[in-house]
């Protein structure tokens, strides 16, 4: 699987993003997502350290949509290289660590000119590009300077949620995120039901709270809701478009899920449901690991860590 802590954003082009990272043999790997329209991919292409300083890291994906086929194909190359592929392959989209090939016939191009058949999935042949770097200098993929760390490029296209998405990235989520509403409280005692009257606060009383669920639900309080908001190093695992409704009344649906782990809290994995760039309730997921959490999604993913580990 990927290390996670080595990703670097390569460049984007056209819907197109690519990573570059090492996995746990020590390989280098280059990570793409592709979601253009109708169309949404995701690979992984690795080679050995000695096999991309020779070639660089080849990578080809393939989609059908609507009886149409969809490539993406790109290679990484090391850093001072660009100037000699950008003359080796003109009708390509060359950056600094990074030649796409962006259009079908810069794809056949591609095949036309260089090397060995690989075979994708579906085990239809694509060529890979030789491009004979001979780079002979150590190499690792936390020497490409390209690009930030990967934890600073999750976005989905929402600019409210990628605000938010970027604050939890750098543990600096606040209070101010929470979408606190008045609901009425009452004396009731029990589990459940609508938020709890302090003593000196007559039933119906209206109180700002946030809904929370954990071993059952219950209502935070502004003065409550602090530990709720705090992490320390947490990872963005999954954010998802909501299709159903919340549990109940005074639960509000929230239009996005974002799935936070943080290995050291209790509990460790967090659902944040999101509306208008605002936390509207919680789910603490108690005595659930984070792949069962990941596999009750119920929803549109837009996001999932998951998908670009092999």
């Amino acid at each position: 699987s990927i290390d996670r802590s080595t990703l670097r954003l390569l460049g984007e082009h056209a819907g197109q993003r690519f990573w570059l990272a090492e996995n746990e043999d020590g390989e280098i790997c280059v990570i793409d997502y592709v979601e253009t329209g109708q169309v949404w991919m995701s690979g992984i292409g690795c080679a050995s350290v000695e096999e991309f300083a020779q070639h660089g890291v080849f990578i080809v994906t393939k989609s059908t949509v609507a009886g149409a086929e969809h490539f993406s194909a790109a290679v990484a190359i090391p850093n001072g290289y660009a100037e000699d592929a950008t003359l080796k392959l003109p009708e390509a989209v060359v950056m600094p660590n990074l030649i796409i090939f962006d259009a079908p016939e810069a794809i056949e191009a591609a095949i036309a000119q260089h090397g060995d058949a690989v075979l994708l999935e579906d085990n239809s042949p694509i060529a890979q590009p030789e491009l004979s770097l001979n780079l002979t200098a150590p190499f690792t993929a936390s020497s490409i300077t390209a690009g930030p760390p990967h934890v600073d490029e999750i976005a989905v296209g929402v600019p409210e949620l990628d605000a938010l998405l970027a604050l939890l990235q750098r543990n600096e989520l606040s209070l101010e995120y929470g979408q606190f509403s008045p609901r009425p409280c009452t004396h009731q005692t029990g589990l459940g039901g609508p938020p709890k009257c302090a003593e000196d606060e007559a039933e119906g009383t209206p109180i700002d709270v946030l809904p929370i669920m954990a071993q059952s639900g219950s209502y935070l309080r502004r003065s409550q809701a602090e530990d709720a908001f705090v992490t320390t190093a947490a990872t963005v695992e999954v954010v998802y478009r909501v299709i159903e409704d919340g549990p109940g009344e005074g639960w509000p649906r929230g239009e996005y899920g974002v799935i936070v782990h943080e290995a050291d809290a209790f509990p460790p994995v967090t659902t944040f449901f999101v509306a208008n760039g605002k936390i509207v309730r919680i789910t603490a997921h108690m005595g659930k690991s984070l792949d069962v959490v990941r596999a009750e999604v119920n929803g549109d993913i837009l996001y999932d860590a998951d998908a670009i580990s092999p």
